[in-house]
C-alpha cells in the first residue's frame, strides 16, 4: 500500500493511495479488471488481451519491450548435441502464432534494441529430422524422460510446454511437464542445489536493467552466476563465454562491447546452446478506461508511473 506523503516537495499528485496486489492466477486478474475491482493489470495471457481490446470499459496499451523469453537447458545433464537437438525440436512458429498470438517475434537472448544485438547470428528453425539425429547423438533415447519445470498458474507457459511436448513426441521422445508453485521454482532456481538435482529444462525470461548486453547476459549465463550467485539456474558453464563476458564488462568503447557480444551470441545460440531462445516479447498492460497518464517503458517492464497518472471523469 502506497499512501500520499503530505510533505512531498514536488507537485501534487492525483491519487491519495495506491494498492498493489499480487494475483498469481490469470483468470482472477482478468475478472478483477473487467469487474472494475482493479484499475490496472500488468500481465495477462495473449488471448485475454485480444478479447479485452473490444471491451469499452478498459484500455489496452501495447508496447515493445527488451524482454526475451527462453527455456533454460541443464548444462550438466544435457550434452551439446542434445541441447542442439532440443533447439531444433522446438515449435517456434506455433508458439509465436498460437500461444503468444503475435505478441512476440523470434529472437535470441537479447532484444534487437539492446546494444550488442547482432542480426547476423542465425536462429534455429524447427527441423524434427535434425532434432532426432542430434538427440540420439547426444545420448537421449526413446525410453528416457526429459523434465520441463514451470510455475503453476501461467496459461501461456503451460501451453508452450505442451506444444514442445507434442513436438518431441512426434519424433519419439518423452517430455514430462512438472508444474510447481512459483515460490518453489524461484527457490530452486536461485538456490544451491546441484544441477544433477535440477530438471532438464525450465521456463524463463529476462530483460536488462539498462540498455547493455552485458547486463542482460552476465547474470544468466556467466559461470560465476550459477546457483545462488546469480540467475544461471541451469549452470551454463562455457569457459569462452565467461571470458568474453569479462571482456564485455571491461569494454572501453561501444564497438568493443558489440564485438564481444557477437561472439557470445554465436556460441550461446548455435555452437554450445545455453537455452532454447524463442521470443522477444511485446507487452500489454490493461487499465480502466478512465485512467490517464500511463507511460509504458520497454526496459522497466510492467511498471506503473503512479505519480503521473490520474482518473478522468467520463460522461
Amino acid at each position: 500500500v502506497l499512501d500520499r506523503f503530505p510533505d512531498f516537495h514536488g507537485p501534487d499528485h492525483f491519487f491519495d493511495r495506491v494498492i498493489a496486489r499480487v494475483v498469481p492466477e490469470d483468470v482472477t486478474r482478468r475478472q478483477l479488471i473487467e469487474s472494475g475491482d482493479a484499475d490496472g493489470v500488468a500481465v495477462l495471457p495473449a488471448e485475454d488481451v485480444i478479447a479485452l481490446r473490444s471491451n469499452p470499459d478498459v484500455q489496452v496499451v501495447e508496447y515493445e519491450t527488451t524482454q526475451c523469453d527462453w527455456i533454460r537447458l541443464n548444462y550438466a545433464r544435457l550434452t551439446k548435441e542434445a541441447r542442439q537437438g532440443l533447439c531444433y525440436a522446438f515449435p517456434y512458429d506455433d508458439i509465436i502464432n498460437e500461444v503468444l498470438r503475435g505478441f512476440a517475434k523470434k529472437q535470441g537472448p537479447i532484444a534487437d534494441t539492446v546494444i550488442g544485438f547482432d542480426a547476423s547470428i542465425e536462429l534455429y528453425d524447427t527441423d524434427l529430422e535434425r532434432a532426432s539425429e542430434l538427440l540420439t547423438e547426444g545420448g537421449i533415447t526413446e525410453s528416457d524422460e526429459l523434465e520441463y519445470m514451470l510455475a503453476s498458474g501461467d496459461a501461456d507457459d503451460r501451453a508452450i510446454a505442451e506444444l514442445f511436448q507434442a513436438s518431441l513426441a512426434e519424433i519419439g521422445f518423452n517430455l514430462a511437464i512438472t508444474q510447481v508453485d512459483r515460490s518453489q521454482l524461484v527457490d530452486m532456481a536461485y538456490g544451491d542445489s546441484p544441477p544433477e538435482e535440477r530438471p532438464h529444462m525450465m521456463s524463463s525470461g529476462w530483460w536488462p536493467d539498462y540498455n547493455d548486453s552485458y547486463n542482460q547476459l552476465f547474470p544468466n549465463f556467466h559461470p560465476d552466476s550459477a546457483g545462488s550467485a546469480g540467475s544461471n539456474s541451469m549452470f551454463y558453464d562455457n569457459e569462452e563465454v565467461g571470458q568474453l563476458l569479462d571482456q564485455a564488462r571491461d569494454a572501453e568503447t561501444e564497438e568493443e562491447l558489440i564485438a564481444a557480444t557477437s561472439e557470445i551470441l554465436q556460441i550461446m545460440i548455435q555452437d554450445d546452446p545455453a537455452a532454447v531462445f524463442y521470443a522477444q516479447i511485446t507487452r500489454a498492460q490493461v487499465l480502466s478506461a478512465d485512467i490517464r497518464g500511463f507511460r509504458p517503458n520497454g526496459i522497466y517492464i510492467a511498471s506503473w508511473n503512479y505519480h503521473e497518472m490520474w482518473r478522468e471523469a467520463i460522461t
